[in-house]
């Protein structure tokens, strides 16, 4: 038996490449001399074809084809919830990984991670390498924290400190995205009943936690 295709990427399709089989110089016919049964072979690693002869043809042998992730990322199969999600972001250079081989999924977020996925994801754009932060140093995080606050987007949680190593909060990250957004509109009447905590929301983040969750962005 020989395979047409050994190799695929991952795109969330069943592979099913086609073989040949041929016995004593004789190529065989699917469905009437064998039948073709395929085995883990929607999502990435190690997929399998099975024959099995029919009529005056039996037995079965197997071979395999490998499925290959578009993602370098070893912690985050195909078939986690926020694969396509994380793909799209890496594929548009706003999200790295940890090291060559791992993301991190499960990881918090800091606030200076944070601000750098915003900045990339507006471009990146030029800013003057000035802030007022104290606590904030020049490392990967630098320009996108001064861009940020120069665009009113980020605040420090004790000024004059930023607090850059800190876990940024739900509501903190709505509020950048909001501030980012323009302040869009949104209605905030009552939404915090949907949510069995949505009394702890603070008060600054109240517009940006309501507009967030109308756009689907954040859910309980």
């Amino acid at each position: 038996m020989i395979l047409w295709e050994t190799t695929y990427f991952y795109d969330g399709e069943a592979k099913t490449p086609g073989v040949t089989v041929a016995l004593n110089g004789t190529v065989l016919t699917e469905n009437r001399d064998y039948t073709l049964s395929y085995a883990s072979n929607v999502q990435a690693g190690q997929a399998t074809v099975q024959i099995t002869g029919i009529g005056d043809y039996v037995g079965t042998q197997t071979r395999s084809f490998q499925i290959q992730s578009p993602l370098p990322f070893l912690d985050v199969p195909t078939d986690f919830w926020a694969f396509s999600t994380i793909q799209t972001a890496y594929e548009q250079e706003i999200v790295r990984g940890v090291a060559p081989d791992q993301f991190a999924p499960h990881k918090t977020v800091s606030r200076a991670e944070a601000a750098t996925l915003l900045y990339r994801v507006m471009g990146s754009p030029e800013t003057a390498l000035i802030t007022t932060f104290t606590d904030v140093e020049e490392d990967f995080a630098f320009p996108a924290i001064c861009w940020a606050q120069q665009a009113g987007i980020l605040r420090g949680r004790s000024e004059p400190g930023f607090e850059p190593a800190a876990s940024i909060s739900r509501q903190e990250l709505a509020t950048m995205l909001y501030r980012a957004g323009g302040y869009p509109a949104a209605d905030n009447a009552g939404f915090q009943a949907g949510f069995a905590d949505g009394d702890q929301i603070s008060d600054y983040a109240e517009q940006a936690m309501a507009w967030a969750v109308q756009e689907g962005l954040i859910r309980g």
